[in-house]
């Protein structure tokens, strides 16, 4: 696959996959509440990747530390974010919607 789709595909994936733990513990919030504490934790996960102590540093070398905290900060991963976030709001307006119209 091109880098770009690997780098930022697996980026907004991330970012989907934030959106959609915050909206399955917090169902009785509307998707634009989901998506904006998504953003914040996914923004905040990537600001942190400024932070730099030697055992934060170990632990991102590990597999299990570059998937959840990331290894390099890239500010053109908040838009892959915020493209994912979109897509999990459009689908979850889809969903509510239709589950609704059953009603």
């Amino acid at each position: 696959m091109p880098f770009f789709v690997t780098k930022y595909g697996g980026s907004a994936l991330w970012a989907l996959m934030i959106y959609f733990i915050v909206s399955s513990l917090r169902p009785c919030w509307t998707p634009y509440r989901s998506a904006a504490a998504s953003g914040l934790i996914a923004g905040t996960a990537e600001l942190f990747k400024l932070y730099h102590i030697p055992e934060l540093d170990m632990f991102r070398q590990s597999l299990l530390g570059a998937l959840l905290l990331g290894r390099v900060f890239s500010v053109t991963d908040f838009i892959a974010y915020a493209f994912g976030i979109m897509l999990g709001v459009s689908g979850d307006r889809k969903f509510r919607l239709a589950s609704f119209l059953r009603l």
